[in-house]
Parts: structure tokens; sequence; C-alpha cells
């Protein structure tokens, strides 16, 4: 009679402690954990950093280094105290697509102004050259120019490139263009010596194509 009333008792409570569950907490997943994310930063960007490496310009590190010096140098004319306008500082513009082949020849010359040129030629015995310098007064040449068309660059955008014989009694022909951009001039020839001969089109074409400004340069609206 005892055991009859003690099971009912054990499944009375049997059925209660099913009832009470402790409920566990999820565990995160590592996948579900949110990532900290950082905004990239780009080597060099920074007011007087440089945007291409001297191999991408086809240059030598001494050569670049070289170049480099006249970045941001006053250009202006000097006031009565005999100082240039600082508001007027030189920017050096290099062609960034080089083919395949040719060496550069990079002169700066030791003038009042800042100055430099470059001579790209290859095996080939074909050349062509990038300049940078400053413009003082109006520049009219005599030279014919024939054959003209559009291209845009990068850094310094549109320009019209035209082909100019070497002189009257020849039938060789060059490319040429120029930009200038607040007092400072760059010139593209597609082939800098008679001695040597012009690239092609095509090519001269993706080189005015690339031209664009080497460092970057801060100012309060923007980076450019």
């Amino acid at each position: 009679m005892k055991l009859n009333l003690a099971i009912p008792g054990l499944l009375i409570a049997l059925l209660v402690g099913c009832s009470e569950t402790t409920t566990v907490a999820p565990t995160a997943s590592p996948s579900a954990t949110p990532s900290q994310t950082t905004t990239p930063v780009v080597p060099g960007k920074t007011s007087g950093g440089a945007k291409y490496t001297p191999k991408s310009l086809g240059l030598s590190e001494a050569k670049f280094k070289e170049i480099s010096q006249l970045q941001g140098l006053p250009y202006g004319r000097k006031n009565e105290s005999g100082k240039a306008d600082p508001s007027k500082k030189f920017r050096i513009a290099l062609p960034t697509y080089i083919p395949d082949g040719f060496i550069a020849k990079v002169e700066v010359p030791k003038e009042a102004d800042p100055r430099y040129s470059i001579v790209y030629k290859n095996q080939n015995n074909q050349c062509f050259s990038f300049k940078g310098f400053i413009s003082r007064g109006s520049h009219h040449s005599l030279i014919e120019t024939f054959q003209p068309f559009d291209v845009n660059s990068i850094g310094l955008g549109k320009t019209s490139v035209y082909y100019v014989k070497y002189d009257r009694s020849s039938d060789k022909k060059r490319m040429e263009t120029s930009f200038r951009i607040n007092g400072q001039s760059y010139k593209f020839q597609s082939s800098e010596e008679t001695s040597c001969d012009p690239i092609s089109q095509r090519e001269a074409t993706k080189v005015i194509k690339s031209i664009d400004y080497v460092f970057y340069v801060f100012n309060t609206l923007k980076l450019y």
C-alpha cells in the first residue's frame, strides 16, 4: 500500500524537475563578430609625397632624386627685396608610360629658374623627349605644323599634338605638343635629335596621355 502511494509522488517530482530548465546564453562564433574597419592608407599621399616610383618613370633612384630637388621651388618674378613670389612653386610633370627598351638621359642645368630635360632613347635609334621649364613672356613659333590631333593627359589636361618638319629641305618629321600652366611650360617631342628617329604616333599618344604631376600637392580645397 505504501509503495502505491510513493509512485504518484515520484512522477510529480520528475515532471516538476523537467519543467525547470536552465537557459544557456549562445556563444557568438568568430564569423559573427563584427570586424573593425580602417581607412586604407595610400603610401606617399601627403603634400610633397611622390605618386610614382623612379622605376615606373623610367628613372634611376639618383636621377629621380636630382629632378625631385626642383619640386616646390619658387619661380615668380622677384620683388624689390629680391624675393620670388612664394605663391608660384615649380611642379614636376613626367610621362608615366615609358615604352620598353628606352633609357632616360636626364639633364638638370644650374640656372636661375628651375628646369629639367629628359631624352629617352632605345637601341633602334628611336627617341623622344620631355622638358619642364619656366615660361618668360610670349613665344610665337614660326615652325610650320600640320596634321593636328588632340590628346588628353592624366595630369595636364587636353593638348593639341602637331607634326613638325625638321627643316624645309627634309621630309623627316616629328610630333610635338606643349602645355603652359601658371607660368610653367612642359614640352613633348617624339624625336629630340635629328640623328635619331621619332617614335610612332601610337606610342607618342600613349606617352602624352600618361603625363602627370609626379608629386601630390595639397591646397585648401583639394588634393591634385
